[in-house]
């Protein structure tokens, strides 16, 4: 046989002899909290299973290559327990701990190497690589929310976020913070995690109604006393909202009252504005506005454009005191006027429409009303009045006729002769006119004059107003 058959035999016979080894002994990963974070340990269960046919004892020992110095991960690797007795086909939990360095670099897994081997049949073993995740300690918490894409100002938005203790660590009043360049979004919420524990949270985002549109980076961290333990960084955006708020206050007076209109823009965009107040001309003439507004029919328009946070004030003051001021004058004159009408000597003319008495012929009645309002006797009273020769007067001169009747060639002259008026008594003289249909258009009747002497002996003459005949 040639040296490369018994090199192949011998070969074939080494890998046998392997498997045969191998197969004797069974060793299972059942658990792992292969996360952590730097400076605390990692803990793996191992399953360890005597598939001889005899009593063995097993060895669990590290890989003296993956702890330090020559590792920069590993500070120290330990089974407990390091040896277990077993029995043909019986298993045993070895628990597998790797206390990690402080400075060993985050984010990264490393592998450590743990030999299980047969103490008596030292050819027996097995070799399994344990995979460790070393996470920042400023990444320990995971933060998971289900964030909108887009928020509205001024609403309540309730975002559900996932927390998870990544480390081994009990984490106790771990702050969460949500945060924008917008000032305080949401309530921070103080939670507890054990280790490897998840929770999940509600946040509730209410981001004030004048905070600028547009695309915001929006950030939920959590902080344990001031430590960054986690954070969750996301683009929202902000949506555009018109929110307008109206403050309408009207304090009154005596016949006065002032009207103060604000408006403010609440909202994060530009608003046009429109008010209107109903004030017809003659209200308008009694009021003053500021600032100016337009008019239309029966009502005032102010129109103006709100920038986000604005206040635009409108002042209307109304004041009728002139008014009554005027009329309490006009009232106080008239009643002056009267007084002093009623207070004097006054005669007044008066005409009476009569009825047709004959075709093309139509007659009226005519009163003269002397009066004495003074408080003293007035003597040697004369009444006159002229009638024109265009007009026909009658003989009808009611119960005082006239003491004299003179005509002239365009008029004719009535004269009553009264010896006295006592203080408020009247006299009341008549006559009757008729005017026939030929004469076109209106007659103008002349006035009537009444002469007296007055307590001074002063001769006085008052005058009536004229009389139209239509």
């Amino acid at each position: 046989m040639s040296w490369k058959k018994a090199l192949l035999l011998v070969i074939v016979l080494v890998c046998t002899t392997v498997n045969v080894f191998a197969d004797l002994l069974d060793v299972a990963l059942l658990e792992s909290q292969d996360e952590v974070e730097a400076g605390t340990t990692a803990e793996f269960t191992l399953k360890i299973t005597n598939n001889g046919l005899e009593r063995d004892v097993f060895s669990i020992e590290a890989d003296e290559l993956n702890v330090y110095p020559f590792s920069e991960f590993a500070a120290k690797i330990e089974a407990k327990p390091f040896q277990v007795k077993l029995n043909a086909e019986e298993s045993a939990i070895s628990k597998v701990l790797i206390k990690t360095r402080d400075i060993a670099p985050p984010n990264r897994f490393y592998d450590s190497t743990v030999i299980v081997a047969s103490v008596i049949h030292p050819e027996v073993k097995k070799t399994i690589i344990l995979k460790t995740y070393i996470a920042s300690a400023k990444n320990i918490i995971e933060i998971v929310p289900q964030l909108p894409t887009k928020i509205t100002p001024g609403k309540e938005t309730k975002v559900p976020v996932r927390l998870k203790n990544r480390s081994r660590l009990t984490l106790e009043n771990i702050e969460i913070v949500t945060a924008t360049d917008v000032p305080k979004i949401a309530d921070p919420i103080i939670i507890t995690l054990q280790p490897q524990e998840e929770k999940e949270e509600t946040i509730i985002i209410n981001i004030a109604p004048a905070a600028t549109p547009g695309m915001k980076k929006m950030t939920i961290a959590a902080y344990e006393k001031d430590q960054l333990r986690g954070s969750f960084v996301a683009d929202v955006e902000i949506l555009p909202k018109d929110r307008v708020e109206e403050d309408r206050e009207v304090k009154r007076g005596f016949l006065s009252s002032t009207t103060t209109i604000t408006r403010k823009n609440r909202g994060n965009t530009a608003s046009e504005q429109r008010v209107e107040a109903a004030y017809n001309l003659i209200q308008r003439i009694f009021s003053s506005m500021t600032p100016k507004p337009e008019t239309e029919l029966n009502k005032v328009v102010w129109k103006f454009t709100l920038e986000p946070g604005e206040k635009k004030t409108i002042e209307i003051y109304s004041n009728y005191r002139p008014a009554l001021y005027g009329f309490i004058v006009v009232a106080l004159f008239t009643a002056i006027l009267i007084f002093s009408i009623e207070r004097s000597v006054v005669i007044k003319k008066r005409i009476f429409h009569g009825k047709e008495v004959m075709e093309g012929v139509k007659e009226y009645k005519v009163f003269l009303l002397a009066r004495n309002g003074k408080k003293y006797t007035i003597n040697d009273v004369k009444v006159m009045d002229l009638v024109s020769n265009i007009l026909e007067l009658t003989a009808d001169f009611g119960s005082l006729k006239p003491d004299r009747v003179q005509h002239g060639e365009r008029t004719t002259r009535l004269l009553w002769n009264v010896i006295k008026l006592d203080p408020g008594e009247e006299r009341v003289f008549s006559y009757k006119i008729r005017k026939k249909s030929s004469i076109i258009g209106d007659v103008i009747l002349p006035v009537a004059i009444m002469q007296y002497v007055d307590n001074k002996e002063k001769f006085v003459q008052v005058q009536s107003i004229r009389g139209i005949l239509d």
